[in-house]
């Protein structure tokens, strides 16, 4: 019992200040890094870099500055820093091994974010779904439906897969397809349709509607029209001028 105590003993006095420096630097090192995530999101929300960029910057400094505080730890204690700089790459390389997924993930959630396909808030259609970008992190891509759904896509699937933009640019040329009978007169259906599309406060006047004879059917001639509107009131116009056509 007393060659334990003499143990403990030894080894308190040996290492007890080493400890006491581990914790200080520990806790100190917790909230400086805390300190300086804090400025560094201040900062860069001050900037025009998009919101996607800013997180993405935002996980990897933390990592990074965590990372460099665990270095800093081992050598408080006596761990040699190549030991554990050579311990830690081992450990990365097998965690690296059984997640390959994941890191294809993680590496093209960073390509989205280089290439800047989207921003947030824009509504796309990618890998066979379609909704508005809420937000994109390491390993998902968060689209909001217009049912209100939340559809989590791998960045993987994102990233090889086709991306429809429907919010890039500001105007968007909207088609719309009316049905008329035979016996119905051809410059009438042009005439009416025309009119209404062009009173709707919301449709462009350049460029200039335009309605034409678009296909000839079993019961029904077919009549496209086509007029440009701004695409955030794409569907609000697609709606009121069918309504006020009929």
């Amino acid at each position: 019992m007393s060659s334990i105590i003499e143990s403990i003993s030894t080894f308190m006095e040996r290492s007890g200040f080493s400890i006491i420096t581990l914790i200080f630097v520990a806790v100190f090192g917790l909230i400086s890094v805390r300190c300086i995530l804090k400025i560094l999101k201040h900062s860069l929300l001050q900037t025009s870099l998009d919101k996607l960029l800013i997180k993405f910057v935002m996980t990897i400094a933390k990592i990074f500055l965590y990372v460099l505080l665990l270095l800093y730890c081992f050598t408080i204690v006596g761990i040699p820093l190549t030991g554990a700089v050579t311990a830690l790459s081992a450990i990365t390389l097998a965690i690296g091994l059984a997640i390959q997924d994941i890191i294809a993930g993680v590496a093209s959630g960073m390509m989205l974010v280089a290439i800047h396909p989207f921003k947030v808030g824009d509504y796309v259609e990618a890998d066979g779904n379609s909704g508005s970008v809420k937000e994109v992190n390491l390993f998902h891509t968060v689209l909001t439906t217009v049912d209100n759904k939340q559809v989590m896509i791998p960045n993987k699937n994102i990233f090889s897969s086709e991306i429809v933009n429907y919010s890039y640019n500001d105007k968007r040329r909207l088609d719309i397809i009316f049905g008329a009978d035979y016996d119905c007169n051809h410059h009438d259906v042009i005439k009416v349709i025309k009119e209404t599309a062009e009173k709707h406060p919301l449709v462009l006047k350049d460029p200039a509607v335009m309605v034409r004879l678009s296909e000839f059917k079993d019961s029904e001639i077919a009549y496209l029209c086509r007029a440009w509107v701004m695409s955030s009131d794409y569907w609000t116009v697609k709606f009121d001028v069918q309504e006020q056509v009929l």
